[in-house]
C-alpha cells in the first residue's frame, strides 16, 4: 500500500508472485518487477496521474501490462501513457482520464459507479471475451477513437452520443442494446465487422 510520499529506486523493485499495488496518494517511481503481471488498485483521494504500477515490465524482459485494474476512488486517475490490462477491469467509483493516450483492454470490465473519460483518447478492445459497455461508462458518453480487434467482440446497451465516436475500427462484432443510440461521427471501417441492433 502507497499510502503518500514517493517510493523511488533506481532499478526495479522485487515483488512476488501475484502482486497487488494499492495506491491511496503518494508516488511511484521505481519500476515494479514482477514475474506475473500486477494488480493495481487506485484509492486515491486527490487527483493522481498514473505512474510504473500501471502496466509494468515484468522481470526486466519486457512489458506484461496489468492483470487487473480496479478503480475505487472518489477522485480522478489520468494515464501518463498507453496502457494495457490483460484481465479485469472494475470501475467501482472515480474516474479514469485517458488524456490523449489509448487504454488496450483484454479482458472482462465491470462498472457500478465508475466512469472513463475518453474524449480526447483511445478505447482499443482486445477482448477474447464478451465484454458490456455499461449505460454511463463513458464521461457524457463520449469515445473519441474505438477499437474493437477482439475474438468475441462487445455488447453495448449504454448510449455513446454527445460527440459520438470520432473514429471507429471494428475487426470483431458490436451489439447495440434495445433502445442505445451509437452516434457515429465518421465510417466504420475493419476487416471484417457487423452492427447488430436489438430494437
Amino acid at each position: 500500500v502507497l499510502k503518500n510520499g514517493n517510493l523511488q529506486n533506481s532499478s526495479f523493485v522485487r515483488f512476488s508472485s501475484s502482486p497487488t499495488i494499492i495506491r491511496i496518494d503518494g508516488s511511484l517511481s521505481a519500476t515494479p518487477d514482477s514475474i506475473t503481471p500486477l494488480v493495481v488498485n487506485y484509492q486515491n483521494t486527490s487527483p493522481i496521474t498514473s505512474g510504473t504500477e500501471f502496466g509494468v515490465v515484468g522481470n526486466g524482459s519486457g512489458p506484461l501490462g496489468t492483470a487487473s485494474l480496479v478503480l475505487n476512488t472518489p477522485s480522478t486517475v489520468t494515464l501518463s501513457g498507453g496502457r494495457q490490462v490483460n484481465g479485469s477491469n472494475s470501475l467501482q467509483q472515480g474516474t479514469l482520464d485517458l488524456s490523449t493516450f489509448t487504454l488496450t483492454t483484454r479482458g472482462s470490465l465491470f462498472r457500478s459507479n465508475g466512469v472513463i473519460n475518453a474524449s480526447n483518447g483511445t478505447m482499443n478492445f482486445t477482448n477474447t471475451s464478451l465484454v458490456t459497455l455499461y449505460t454511463g461508462m463513458f464521461t457524457s458518453g463520449l469515445i473519441n477513437n474505438l477499437t474493437i480487434n477482439g475474438n468475441s467482440g462487445i455488447t453495448e446497451i449504454g448510449d455513446v452520443t454527445g460527440a459520438g465516436i470520432a473514429q471507429i475500427y471494428i475487426n470483431g462484432v458490436l451489439k447495440v442494446g434495445t433502445g442505445a443510440t451509437l452516434d457515429l461521427k465518421s465510417a466504420v471501417t475493419g476487416n471484417h465487422f457487423l452492427l447488430v441492433s436489438d430494437g
